[in-house]
């Protein structure tokens, strides 16, 4: 995320730059959804949970914890992600 102040740049520009932000995430998506999967196939997490679904709430607590990050300066919001995705990834352990 863009955190610090600057010049405005064009409609054209930010709607470009947020397709590639875009991209990024969603291939941050399925790399993570790929990960559950072989996790799931090495029998390391319960092979009834959907990669997809569990990626995008690890996706999720990464936006959110960033975000608390950008508006707080408070580094507590990252240990609270760490803390978050562990928790998950636990109780999807088998």
């Amino acid at each position: 995320m863009i955190t610090t102040a600057g010049h405005v740049i064009s409609r054209q520009r930010l709607l470009r730059e947020q397709g590639r932000w875009q991209g990024l995430l969603e291939d941050l998506d399925t790399l993570l959804a790929e990960q559950v999967a072989a996790g799931q196939a090495a029998g390391d997490l319960d092979p009834d949970a959907d990669p997809a679904q569990v990626a995008f709430e690890l996706d999720a607590y990464m936006v959110l914890g960033n975000i608390q990050f950008v508006a707080s300066g408070d580094r507590a919001a990252l240990a609270a992600v760490r803390r978050a995705i562990d928790t998950r990834l636990d109780a999807l352990a088998t």
